[in-house]
């Protein structure tokens, strides 16, 4: 696994233009938003239960995917711009 963290980081140092600290921050960070999203991912739990409409439509409202996707990006954003 440490592998690919490292392989992850150097695909990812160059593009984005980032230093050694920025790279680790980053993955370190990453990693972090992508466990809890795989342990908060409530949906496939409750695929095929019976559950009333405003628990469904509350459970929609957090697709792992689209907040790990999007929570990425900030966190890439942000840690750029804190060491520039």
């Amino acid at each position: 696994m440490a592998l690919v963290f490292s392989d992850f980081g150097e695909a990812m140092r160059e593009p984005l233009k980032l230093n050694d600290s920025q790279t680790q921050d980053i993955i370190r960070s990453l990693g972090s938003l992508l466990m809890g999203a795989v342990q908060g991912d409530l949906g496939p739990k409750f695929e095929n239960s019976v559950l009333p409409d405003d628990v469904r439509q509350l459970l929609d409202l957090f697709p792992s995917e689209q907040l790990f996707v999007t929570n990425a990006c900030r966190i890439i954003r942000c840690i750029r711009l804190e060491n520039d």
